[in-house]
């Protein structure tokens, strides 16, 4: 049973998992929990109400004692994130049930059989069609739902980086070359070409045999549909200006290693699942033995989510939480501000520096 209980179906245990449950944004639920990090991780389900009606919520994210939450409904049959209202019921005899959020690769897997790149929604399912077919992670067959938020490997686990990720942008493989296993920030003003980096570095991977997810922020089955086309259509070209990589055979056409996930909302929610839903299709090409490249065109929707539980945390947004009030979850982290603000005092250093160099040489 998918809703069994891991805290039991008395009231009095499902009081011990929540102390309150609120709108927090648009596509977003805030909660309290008394559990700790470890007993109630990012991906984990809940399921609302007292059963009344099918709702259930993916825990996305933890700051100063608050919990942020995606809604789903349809679970787990034709689950998708629910941006409708809540029902003001929605927090009697929460439970937490013994499954996690989840992607089908089924609809992925068959449009890669067909030579046909996919466009799927955050679950799994064709944007082309309703929400359909997904169920609760488990079982071991190959197509088996992978968890959206799967726990992160320990240091001693990972493999040395051995390799460069050829991206076709000669200033990207010269001067910062991305090793395999490694990740790339892109920050910049709008319309300096960081979209079309990263579009250049899939359309590469034409002369390899790497498998490409894209995450889109915007909803839009016909544009996704389009840019899946446009892709192909320039790898195409790629490759046969280039040749394949290495003097290797040649590897099957971009169209048949292309997955494009697509949130058929604008919530931060959607987008933060769409984010993770990519990233969990590039670990099941890792974890089959081969090499993916995932590229999410923008990282608004954690950002987002982030920025809201940091206010909710602060007391802002309804619950009256003092900030760092029974702290269950990490330790409160930098903002994407202080970040930013982080990486532009870096940026000002090394600019100094370099003058610096320049002077010295000059003398």
């Amino acid at each position: 049973d998918s809703d069994a209980s891991a805290t039991g179906n008395h009231p009095a245990a499902m009081s011990k998992l929540l102390h309150g449950l609120s709108r927090a944004a648009p596509g977003l639920l805030a909660l309290r929990p008394t559990l700790s990090a470890e007993s109630l991780r990012p991906g984990m389900l809940l399921r609302l109400g007292g059963g009344g009606h099918p709702l259930h919520a993916a825990l996305l994210c933890w700051r100063g004692g608050i919990a942020l939450a995606a809604p789903i409904s349809g679970w787990p049959g034709s689950p998708r994130v629910h941006t409708g209202p809540v029902p003001d019921d929605a927090s009697d005899g929460v439970a937490l049930i013994d499954a996690v959020a989840a992607i089908s690769p089924a609809a992925s897997d068959a449009a890669s059989a067909a030579g046909a790149p996919a466009v799927v929604d955050c679950f799994g399912a064709p944007l082309a069609s309703p929400p359909a077919g997904s169920a609760p992670a488990g079982g071991g067959s190959s197509r088996a739902p992978l968890p959206l938020m799967a726990a992160s490997p320990w240091q001693a686990d990972l493999q040395p980086i051995h390799a460069s990720l050829h991206t076709g942008t000669a200033a990207v493989d010269v001067l910062t070359p991305i090793g395999r296993g490694q990740t790339m920030l892109i920050i910049g003003p709008d319309g300096t070409g960081k979209s079309s980096v990263a579009l250049d570095a899939i359309v590469a991977q034409a002369t390899s045999a790497v498998h490409c997810i894209l995450a889109l922020s915007s909803p839009g089955a016909q544009d996704a549909a389009e840019l899946a086309a446009w892709l192909c259509s320039r790898a195409e070209a790629f490759a046969a200006r280039n040749g394949t990589t290495g003097g290797a055979a040649s590897p099957e056409p971009l169209s048949g290693r292309l997955t494009i996930v697509v949130p058929r909302s604008e919530t931060a929610a959607e987008r933060t699942l769409v984010a993770a839903a990519a990233c969990a299709l590039g670990e099941r090409v890792r974890d089959r033995g081969g090499h993916a490249l995932v590229v999410v065109d923008s990282w608004q929707g954690p950002c987002e989510v982030w920025e809201e539980a940091s206010a909710l945390a602060a007391g802002v947004g309804g619950l009256g939480v003092p900030a760092g009030a029974g702290l269950a979850g990490p330790p409160d982290g930098a903002s994407v501000a202080e970040l930013v603000a982080g990486a532009q005092r870096l940026d000002r250093l090394a600019a100094e520096q370099r003058q610096h160099r320049a002077e010295q040489r000059a003398f």
